[in-house]
């Protein structure tokens, strides 16, 4: 593990062996539960519709490397017109 405490979000991790917990990111009733033992659900590749959006909500990096994002967590963003 990468540091006394670490917490995986979502599918990828496995809680024990890369993290010390995982938390559920697939919406449902398990949304949220720690996992101290194993992994989270799968990923389906099918985002949840919030709003009448789905995959439009999601980024995927093209290439690896660090991310530094602009916004913070709770700040309003619009779309950018094309």
């Amino acid at each position: 593990m990468m540091a006394p405490i670490t917490i995986g979000l979502g599918p990828g991790f496995i809680a024990g062996k890369d993290v010390g917990i995982v938390i559920e990111t697939m919406r449902g009733h398990n949304l949220g539960r720690i996992i101290k033992v194993g992994e989270a659900e799968k990923n389906t590749g099918n985002p949840g519709d919030i709003g009448g959006f789905t995959t439009e909500r999601v980024i995927y990096a093209k290439v690896s490397g660090k991310f530094k994002s602009l916004k913070k967590i709770g700040d309003i963003v619009k779309k950018m017109k094309q």
